[in-house]
């Protein structure tokens, strides 16, 4: 007669231990809760200053940016031929870098995200004025269609900022 497999007993707590670590991991993901949201607004202008900073520096070289085509021709087109060549892309690369030591420094947020989605409205468009370039079919970017399409992040940030507490945002620059 061969033995039967011997399985051992399931593990099984005493209740008061089990809602003792829940309690105790329940204290853990408020006190994480807590923290991140103090640290949420400085956080995401940071992060946001630094791409505008990253994105605006190299626009103010000629030949800095492999955006920098896209970026003339695009304000040439925005602004009907009054802005173009190495005033368009100083304009941009200016702006940006305005609008990273602004995020930086923390003052005057609501100028700082309008301006900012001003901005934003300018680097979708050309989307619009050059589909030929910015979209392999509906729905897919080219390399510089999806170099424009990762600013929706930057919008989800602005989103973010703008919807802090002016008082609890002021505390935790």
């Amino acid at each position: 007669m061969s033995a039967s497999p011997v399985t051992p007993a399931p593990l099984r707590l005493r209740r008061p231990a089990v809602e003792a670590l829940l309690a105790r991991r329940d204290r853990a993901l408020r006190a994480t809760s807590a923290r991140a949201a103090s640290v949420t607004a400085p956080v995401v202008r940071t992060a946001l200053a630094v791409v505008m900073l990253w994105f605006g520096l190299p626009k103010l070289v000629p030949g800095g940016s492999p955006a920098e085509d896209l970026v003339v021709r695009t304000l040439d087109a925005l602004s009907g031929g009054l802005v173009t060549g190495d005033a368009a892309r100083l304009l941009v690369g200016g702006l940006e870098v305005a609008l990273g030591a602004a995020l930086l420094v923390g003052r005057a947020l609501p100028v700082v995200l309008l301006l900012l989605l001003g901005h934003m409205a300018g680097t979708f468009a050309p989307l619009v004025l050059f589909p030929d370039e910015t979209w392999l079919h509906p729905g897919v970017g080219t390399l510089e269609g999806q170099y424009i399409l990762k600013n929706v992040v930057i919008l989800a940030c602005v989103v973010v900022l703008a919807g802090q507490d002016p008082a609890r945002r002021t505390r935790a620059s």
